[in-house]
């Protein structure tokens, strides 16, 4: 899980780098790369859902209907407490797995995931789950970002991994990359995203 990695690398154990939503108990331990991986786009979540939902989710517009759902999350997503903390309902459930079984079984409605890897992460499961598909109808938004962590003990693979991005994004090769890899490329147009629901 999320929780004992990020713990290996504040001690040096086996990781020098980890990409990760952002929180501020992970920056007080660890070191953050201030470069949003994904433009900020984490906290643009479609919806992993049962196919035979599908229409059901496309009359949901806003804030108050959102708030009737259960939410599948990682036990240890900071994506969890946001959703919290706007008074939903949250299931934390230990791994990814166990969250697609919880929505095929109803014991969830649906499970946020960022449109940059929704559609990737339930391709990889889709024979175990062919019942389950991915939305962006509702888009659920709020700020998150994904960032490089790396242990507090290294300021100097940090700065290195800091001025590299910079120059991938001032020379065009990051957009260019984020919108042709496999991952997330699916995601763009972002201007498609027009049905939102905003959280705090």
């Amino acid at each position: 899980g999320q929780a004992r990695a990020m713990r290996m690398l504040e001690r040096n154990e086996v990781f020098d780098v980890l990409w990760s939503a952002g929180s501020d108990q992970r920056d007080a331990k660890s070191l953050r790369v201030k470069f949003p991986l994904m433009f900020g786009g984490l906290g643009w979540r479609g919806m992993v859902v049962l196919k035979e939902r599908t229409e059901h989710f496309r009359t949901i517009t806003n804030l108050s209907a959102i708030k009737t759902l259960v939410f599948c999350q990682g036990k240890s997503w900071p994506d969890a407490d946001i959703l919290e903390s706007n008074n939903l309902r949250v299931v934390r459930i230990k791994d990814l797995d166990s969250m697609y079984e919880a929505v095929a079984k109803r014991r969830c409605d649906a499970l946020p995931l960022s449109i940059f890897e929704g559609l990737q992460e339930l391709y990889l499961v889709n024979a175990q789950y062919p019942e389950l598909t991915f939305i962006t109808e509702p888009t659920i938004r709020y700020q998150l970002g994904m960032f490089f962590y790396v242990s507090s003990d290294n300021p100097a693979l940090a700065r290195l991994l800091s001025v590299g991005l910079d120059n991938l994004r001032h020379s065009g090769e990051f957009l260019t990359y984020i919108q042709t890899h496999p991952l997330t490329k699916d995601a763009f147009p972002l201007s498609r995203y027009t049905k939102v629901i905003e959280l705090n």
